[in-house]
Parts: structure tokens; C-alpha cells; sequence
């Protein structure tokens, strides 16, 4: 079912990165009010996920079908991802033909690249999903750039350790963004298990454990943070001291100091982490 308020063309307004409270949290709270919880029955078994969908999709028929299968659908322009299906989840979705058009020759603005880096920043679990992914590799005959298009694929899931899913059609794209958000909202106060280090760790590999319990920081991020600053308490100066740039019209955009010059750490690491390391109170996701 739609969102049954009259803000479906989002007034004019912009959901993204510039927003301090969660996105997912604000969008909801504007449809369905402080209770949306309860009102949605979020967290509950077998509730009904929500999807909010960037404007700019409505033609891709995706939201009706999405509805068919029985979720909640919120339209709303979203600055990054078309596709938000939790707090921490969303979807960036190319055709085939569009995601080797834009390997091959996309600017700055439509490069797959650019816009899953912007993604990845802004969000803590961003996906690529290309539907008719059998148009991604061209025309038949077209053999030439098949080792680009898989070379492209594989740098997105191992550099932007972002994942890919292929779908057949949008009937297949919309049964896999229901399944992502069902799961994803059905198991929010699911606490995860406990991490434990293997005893036969190194002095380092025992120090970039330590720092996979942050953000976005996966065994490679640690490694590559342990090698630059040496231990983990010179990360967490750094970390703390790093300011958030931001331009004239409040959007962030940019970070200071040594983090900003190290590839993957953006000003989204920097809020997230740093209210996971200042916050004495629970945060609107983790209640």
C-alpha cells in the first residue's frame, strides 16, 4: 500500500545526506508520525516492510509491484540511492544496458563509480542491484569488453566492498527489494552475536579487531588503519580531532585532517563513528 498522506511528490524536499536524524526514522515519522512503530508493526514477526522509493523511479513500475507483494511503498526524492529499504540499507538499481553504458562512458554525475562512492558514504549497508543483467555484457558478438564488465563487478564488490545482485526483470528487482527489507526490518532488535578473536592473533591483527567494531570498518579497513596510524589509539585522536566540512548551504561535504586522505573515509564515517563513541544514549536505529 502507498503511504496514505498527501506528500508523496515530497514538496520539494531533498532526503539525504544533509539530514542529522536518520533518514529512514524521518521519512517514516513525516508519513505515519511518532508512532510509527506501532502503527507499522517494525520489529515485529511477519510485519509489513516498508520501501521508500526515490521520485525519479516511479516509472520503472517497480513500486507496484512492490505493492502486489505487499509492501508499504513511500515515495520521496531521495539525494542518494533509489531504493531505502532500513535504516542502514539501500539500493542503488541499473539496468543492464545503463550499468555498460556508464562503466564505459558516463561523466562524473551518471559514472556507476562515482554514484555507488556517494552511496557508500551516506549509508552503512549500500547494494548495487542491476536488473536484466544479462544486457550488461551487450549485444551478442560484443566479447571484447566482457573482462572490462566483470573487472568493473568485481572492483565494486572487493574495493567499494559494496554488494552486487543480478536480477532478470523488475518483477525479479522488486521480489529481492521486498526480501531486503522484510529481513532487514523483521530482524531490527535482533542483537548480533558476540565477536570473538581467534587466540592465535598477532599484537596487529589483534589491534585491527579492535577496529572492526566500528562502522564500516571491515578486516581490510582495519589492517589499512592500523598500518597508517600505528596503533588503534592514534586512530581515535584522529578520529575525534577530523572536523566535518561543510558548504555554505549546510550540506557536508568533505573532512579535514589525515582521514581525508586515505580513500573509503568519508564524513559519514567520521558522524557515525564519532557518535558511536560519544553517545551515552541509545540511538533511534537501535532501539
Amino acid at each position: 500500500m502507498t503511504a496514505p498522506f498527501p506528500n508523496e511528490e515530497s514538496n520539494g524536499e531533498i532526503y539525504g545526506e544533509s539530514n542529522n536524524e536518520n533518514l529512514f526514522t524521518e521519512i517514516l515519522k513525516k508519513n505515519y508520525g511518532e508512532e510509527y512503530q506501532s502503527t507499522l508493526h517494525i520489529g515485529e514477526k511477519d510485519t509489513t516492510p516498508v520501501v521508500i522509493i526515490d521520485t525519479r523511479e516511479k516509472g520503472s513500475g517497480i513500486g507496484s509491484k512492490l505493492e502486489k507483494l505487499g509492501a508499504t511503498v513511500i515515495y520521496e526524492t531521495l539525494d542518494v540511492g533509489d531504493y531505502l529499504c532500513s535504516w542502514d540499507t539501500a539500493v542503488e538499481r541499473k539496468r543492464g544496458d545503463d550499468f555498460r553504458s556508464s562503466v564505459f562512458g558516463g561523466s562524473n554525475s551518471s559514472n556507476v563509480f562515482e554514484q555507488l562512492l556517494r552511496l557508500s558514504d551516506a549509508i552503512e549497508k549500500p547494494i548495487l542491484l542491476i536488473e536484466d543483467f544479462n544486457k550488461a555484457f551487450g549485444p551478442p558478438g560484443a566479447d571484447e569488453r566482457v573482462s572490462s564488465i566483470y573487472g568493473a563487478l568485481i572492483s565494486i564488490a572487493i574495493k567499494l566492498n559494496i554488494p552486487v545482485i543480478p536480477t532478470r526483470n523488475s518483477s525479479d528487482t522488486a521480489v529481492v527489494l521486498y526480501r531486503i527489507a522484510k529481513r532487514q526490518q523483521e530482524e531490527r532488535n535482533i542483537r548480533g552475536i558476540a565477536r570473538r578473536a581467534p587466540k592465535s592473533l598477532t599484537l596487529k591483527e589483534r589491534q585491527a579487531f579492535v577496529l572492526e567494531g566500528l562502522f564500516k570498518v571491515g578486516p581490510t579497513k582495519s589492517h589499512q588503519l592500523i598500518e597508517q596510524f600505528k596503533c588503534p589509539i592514534n586512530f581515535f585522536t584522529e578520529l575525534m580531532n577530523t572536523e566535518i566540512i561543510y558548504t555554505k548551504s549546510g550540506n557536508p561535504k568533505g573532512i579535514t585532517g589525515k582521514l581525508a586522505e586515505i580513500k573509503g573515509f568519508g564524513w559519514k564515517f567520521v558522524k557515525d563513528n564519532k557518535s558511536l563513541l560519544l553517545s551515552e544514549e541509545e540511538s533511534e536505529r537501535e532501539k
